[in-house]
């Protein structure tokens, strides 16, 4: 597979995406969406598998400021919002103050962190009992 990429008129790289044959956004290895903005810095990157979005060890959505600063980001595995260690959801302003922060397991939205935090408990031990 190669990657579809388009340009600014200056010649600098705008945006990278893999498709797979099915015409669905994949990629196994790293990032299958990526964009970046006029002054060269990533504006974004996105992990794809058949079009949904999936990452295990990261966020599989990241936004940034064109300083470089962080905007944004979002755990996902099979498309929906998850995880266990942390705020599935972050956003900051351009000043690097982090401004959001929100708690999912499998799409579900916690309102605050100790009822995630339980809730993190739950998913655990009910995977486990899985394992008898």
């Amino acid at each position: 597979m190669k990657p579809e990429r388009e340009y600014y008129a200056s010649g600098q790289i705008k945006r990278e995406r893999w498709i797979n044959r099915a015409g669905k956004q994949y990629k196994l290895d790293g990032p299958a969406v990526r964009g970046w903005h006029v002054n060269g810095r990533l504006e974004y990157e996105g992990w794809y598998i058949n079009n949904q979005l999936h990452r295990l060890d990261g966020p599989a959505f990241q936004w940034w400021y064109d300083n470089g600063q962080p905007r944004q980001e979002k755990w996902c595995i099979n498309d929906q919002t998850h995880r266990l260690d942390g705020p599935a959801e972050r956003e900051w302003g351009e000043d690097g103050q982090l401004v959001v922060e929100d708690w999912f397991i499998n799409d579900v939205q916690y309102e605050t962190e100790a009822e995630f935090q339980v809730a993190v408990d739950l998913y655990k031990a009910n995977e486990i009992a899985g394992l008898f």
